[in-house]
């Protein structure tokens, strides 16, 4: 479900873009001066959507090299 909304956003900043640069379209007016910078805004905010979660996924993969995997350290007794 969150990578759902962080495509949606990515989608809304690459059609703001399109159509503000080429169609001639504002979408984002009600942003005042900081429009020009919404499809930085939309799809950083997406970005960070699509990476939620995603901080364990080097232990999980086992296509990533044991070097570049996270270790824990063991207890002494």
């Amino acid at each position: 479900m969150v990578q759902a909304i962080g495509y949606l956003f990515i989608g809304i900043a690459v059609m703001d873009f399109f159509l503000g640069n080429f169609g001639g379209m504002n979408l984002t007016y009600f942003m005042g001066p900081a429009s020009s910078f919404s499809p930085l805004i939309f799809g950083g905010i997406g970005w960070l959507f699509l990476n939620m979660g995603n901080e364990n996924l080097e232990e999980d993969n086992p296509d990533v090299p044991d070097e570049f995997k996270k270790k824990t350290r063991k207890k002494k007794k």
